[in-house]
């Protein structure tokens, strides 16, 4: 059966976007991302970049010649190819060919989809509609890819014979193609390579090789608020050698605005090609807003009429509201925004305050009128204020961002440990943009540093004062240098003043001055031993300071089983003999239980009167003598038991092996349930193994969690009851945060550190083309 000239344009569309034997364009019809634009599609001189702002006439020659006349794309969606028919009277401009070869569609691997000239004459019959006629330009062309958004340019052009002479014939879009266009009923299709097509517009032309004019306007589309006058320029111009005087009339849509040209008569000539006339609209403050077109006729008695038409559009009353986007400010300091207002109402992010000077204020058609917002905020942070403006229904609103910014004082520890009679640096860190803050402080801050007690550390801090100027992260350190004199603890607090005491920020360290002492350990801290058997553990005493004396050890076991003996139980230490090293041999009868025993291991000495014991503890595990696998979790700690989101924890895991062999495993730390490190290590029989895991609390939320250690698996174990320890002190985890010392409250805040010890830190295509209906009318 033979497919009608339709059908087959459509199905020779569908082959070339959609056959699967040709993979390269079906990797085109993705769909565009933004398709949000609507293009103009129009008519133009084959030699303008763009479309005019008016239908242009174009002239040409006498009969015999021919006439190039461009087809134009502007700001269009990406486009993949088109389609588009045109319409002339072919006894003035007969269809003739077309050129491609300027195409903003590019050439390589384009595919020309139909090709109708004339109604289809020689080669041009490709695929030619119901539709089409001698009178006209059918052509459609296909890309490989999609052109870029927005889409300017000339899509192709149109040659004509010309055959006979008008004065203005029009160079039109064919209508009656059906309602799957680009703007229905025009056949103008643009495509992007999906079901829906680019949303375009369409203007025509005309054209000219007798005398004649004419007729454009400058802008063609205006905008009026109530109570307000508009205005364009009208321009006429001389068409092949026409002279003569032309006459200006208005008219428009609907009653409403008043239009008036002035002058209302013009003369061209071949002396003055062109003449001038200026179009008011005056928009009284009772008409109906909406949209309006203005037509402005020009007349010769001796030629046809033109006329151009202006696009009003009067808005609806409204107003607009508008400030700064954000304020950047210190800290208790404030600021001033002007707004451009009616009557305004605010809401203010908690922390911040902001006040109006006028909460109203009177608008005039076109007019403009502010009011001052002043803005504040005592701590550092990011505060939004949003503005609300309302007249009667209308409310427009805008968003204002108070950034303020702070400074900070901070030390990496709370605890530093210095020896009686030795000296130590120590450097605490200055902020211009600590955490929870925007950055960046400017100004000068003042430094001070007091200790409590008064006496018996000595501190030499410095700078005295800081000044932050810079737009970036700066951190400068606060240097002090400890002196101990007397044992003991002591507080040190630095304060940092700033905008001349407005702002007051500390961090406070605790020193401990350690005078004449001595140190015990015991390694190692457990002992698997089975019975009738013996292990030893090392005992070290450490001379700390000054001390001299002797130490006397002893040891007890609970409950009582195992036997204990020291290789000596006295010790002496001096500035010559400042460690020593004792055995102490531990041993299960074989009657001993089997079990788990408590060793206190005591070192004592007298100092300076008083009597000072160390206390190091072992654990003893005595167990059976047979050949088993097992791999038990002894102990578990976690340090620190209070930290802040951020930081890492550590976990101290002791590791058993009370069996008979030695057995690598992998121990994991757990938060709850969740492995958060693990670590493989090899445990000897008997022996044991202290690991170090990390738990990163970056990604946690703020709360108590219970922490644990786990040996995943221990291969021929029988009892894996032991191979899971969950610690009995759960670790509560802190959201960030820097404390700040208020001047006020700075003697109870020292007073309080001064009794407690402890440290404070203060931290801060698809189918292009649709078959077009039969019923299209020819012309």
């Amino acid at each position: 059966m033979k497919r009608k000239p339709a059908v087959i344009a459509l199905i020779s569309l569908l082959i070339v976007m959609l056959s699967p034997g040709i993979p390269t364009l079906i990797t085109h019809i993705a769909p565009p991302a933004h398709a949000l634009l609507t293009g103009l599609v129009c008519i133009a001189n084959e030699t303008s970049t763009s479309c005019p702002e008016t239908p242009p006439i174009l002239t040409g020659g006498i009969p015999g010649k021919q006439v190039r006349i461009g087809i134009f794309i502007q700001n269009s969606d990406a486009i993949l190819g088109f389609d588009i028919d045109l319409l002339t009277d072919s006894t003035i401009l007969k269809p003739a060919n077309i050129d491609k070869s300027l195409s903003v569609i590019p050439s390589g691997g384009s595919t020309v989809s139909v090709d109708c000239i004339g109604g289809g004459f020689g080669t041009h019959n490709i695929n030619c509609a119901p539709f089409d006629s001698q009178n006209t330009l059918h052509f459609g062309y296909i890309a490989q890819a999609r052109t870029a958004q927005p889409t300017t340019g000339l899509l192709f052009t149109a040659i004509y014979n010309i055959t006979g002479t008008s004065a203005n014939t029009p160079i039109n879009f064919l209508s009656g193609c059906g309602a799957i266009t680009s703007q229905p009923p025009l056949c103008v299709s643009i495509t992007n390579g999906t079901p829906q097509l680019d949303s375009e517009t369409a203007q025509t032309g005309g054209f000219s090789n007798q005398p004649y004019y004419a007729i454009d306007a400058s802008p063609a589309t205006l905008t009026a608020d109530l109570g307000t006058t508009n205005s364009s320029t009208i321009t006429l111009t001389t068409l092949n050698g026409f002279h003569g005087n032309l006459s200006l009339t208005t008219t428009i849509s609907a009653p409403g605005p008043v239009p008036t040209v002035s002058p209302n008569s013009v003369v061209i000539n071949q002396t003055f090609t062109q003449g001038f006339a200026f179009l008011d609209i005056s928009v009284g403050p009772t008409v109906s807003p909406g949209k309006y077109n203005v037509t402005v006729t020009a007349t010769n008695s001796s030629l046809p009429a033109n006329s151009v038409v202006i696009h009003l559009l009067v808005a609806s009353p409204d107003f607009t509201i508008a400030t700064q986007s954000s304020v950047t400010i210190n800290a208790t300091r404030s600021a001033t925004v002007t707004i451009g207002i009616i009557s305004l109402t605010m809401m203010v992010s908690t922390g911040a305050t902001a006040s109006l000077d006028f909460n109203q204020r009177l608008l005039k058609s076109g007019g403009s009128n502010s009011s001052i917002l002043t803005l504040s905020a005592p701590v550092g942070g990011s505060y939004n204020i949003n503005i609300t403006g309302t007249h009667n229904q209308l409310s427009h609103a805008t968003l204002v961002q108070l950034v303020v910014s702070d400074f900070g004082i901070k030390t990496s520890q709370s605890l530093l440990a210095i020896q009686q009679g030795s000296t130590q640096v120590f450097k605490f860190t200055a902020s211009n943009h600590p955490t929870g803050t925007q950055c960046c402080f400017h100004g000068n801050v003042t430094l001070s540093t007091s200790v409590t007690p008064s006496q018996g550390l000595g501190a030499s801090c410095g700078p005295a004062s800081i000044l932050f100027n810079s737009a970036i992260d700066s951190t400068p350190d606060y240097t002090c240098t400890f002196t101990g004199s007397n044992s003991g603890n002591y507080t040190v607090i630095v304060g940092a003043i700033g905008l001349g005491g407005a702002l007051f920020h500390a961090s406070a360290l605790v020193v401990q001055v350690l005078g004449p002492d001595f140190q015990v350990s015991a390694s190692p801290s457990l002992q698997t031993i089975p019975q009738g058997s013996s292990a030893s553990v090392i005992i070290k005493v450490n001379r700390v300071s000054a001390f001299n004396g002797t130490v006397t050890l002893s040891a007890a076991v609970v409950p009582s089983g195992p036997t204990l003996l020291f290789n000596t139980t006295s010790i002496n230490l001096d500035s010559t003999t400042k460690t020593a090293t004792v055995s102490l041999t531990l041993t299960a009868l074989s009657t001993t239980p089997p079990g788990t025993y408590a060793v206190t291991i005591s070192g004592t000495a007298t100092i300076s009167g008083v009597v000072k014991t160390h206390s190091p503890l072992v654990t003893i595990i005595v167990s059976r003598p047979t050949s088993i696998h097992d791999v038990a979790i002894y102990s578990v700690s976690a340090t620190p038991t209070s930290p802040t989101i951020g930081d890492k924890v550590a976990y101290t895991v002791t590791v058993i092996d009370p069996g008979d062999f030695n057995e690598t495993v992998t121990v994991a730390a757990l938060v709850g349930q969740t492995t958060v490190d693990q670590k493989n290590v090899t445990v000897l029989a008997r022996g044991n193994v202290t690991l170090t895991l990390t738990w990163d609390t970056s990604t946690y939320t703020p709360g108590s969690y219970v922490v644990g250690a786990k040996v995943l698996s221990v291969q021929g174990q029988t009892n894996a009851n032991n191979n899971i320890l969950m610690s009995t002190a759960p670790v509560t985890l802190n959201s960030q945060s820097q404390g700040i010392f208020s001047a006020s409250n700075l003697p109870v805040i020292i007073a309080t550190l001064a009794l407690i010890g402890a440290a404070i830190i203060i931290v801060a295509l698809t189918p292009f083309f649709r078959s077009r209906r039969r019923a299209a009318s020819q012309n």
